[in-house]
């Protein structure tokens, strides 16, 4: 990290939305310790050796599996408080605010020199989701037991026929009126 005294490097995986924008972060980055891999294969991640994975996601995540690859790694990360990112990180990552460039190089740097931050943080890791024949076995234990219960009471007493018909001819009528204006079409 350029001007910080830590000897770190940065190493972004992935493709550019777009070539001008790639040529502004090579631009950017000249001169520091950066690589731009761009797009890349599995394998690469783990020829590059990352210490953290890093997702400043400005976006929101609904799950994120680039945190189930990061934990496979053994690696804690860094994420951005949006979406679902900051809960899976379960403690096993720093959570910074998206957008906010200043919150980012702070983590990445505490990542980096605090004694005993990145350790604390690899400890939290989740464990790893079941195989999928566990998870279908569980799913399947589940569904037997449902099986097995009584249905249950109905919460309200069931609205006869005729009501519900009436219901749903209210509806069309409301509808009709909003889509045919005032004295006919024209």
């Amino acid at each position: 990290m350029a001007g910080s005294g830590v000897a770190a490097e940065l190493h972004v995986l992935g493709g550019c939305e777009t070539p001008q924008f790639e040529a502004e972060l090579r631009a950017a980055a000249k001169g520091l310790r950066v690589t731009l891999h761009g797009p890349f294969e599995p394998a690469q991640v783990q020829a590059v050796a990352p210490h953290c994975g890093v997702f400043p996601s400005t976006c929101i995540e609904t799950f994120g599996l680039v945190l189930d690859e990061c934990f496979e790694l053994g690696l804690p990360c860094i994420v951005s408080d949006l979406g679902a990112l900051p809960e899976r990180a379960a403690g096993a990552g720093l959570v910074t605010a998206a957008g906010d460039p200043t919150a980012l190089a702070t983590a990445m740097r505490r990542i980096a020199v605090e004694p005993g931050l990145w350790q604390s943080l690899r400890a939290r890791i989740p464990p790893r989701p079941p195989e999928l024949s566990q998870h279908v076995t569980a799913l399947e234990q589940i569904y037997a037991s449902a099986l097995q219960r009584p249905a249950p009471e109905p919460c309200a007493p069931e609205v006869p026929l005729h009501r519900r018909l009436h219901f749903l001819q209210v509806q069309r009528d409301s509808a009709l009126t909003r889509l045919i204006p005032p004295g006919g079409p024209a």
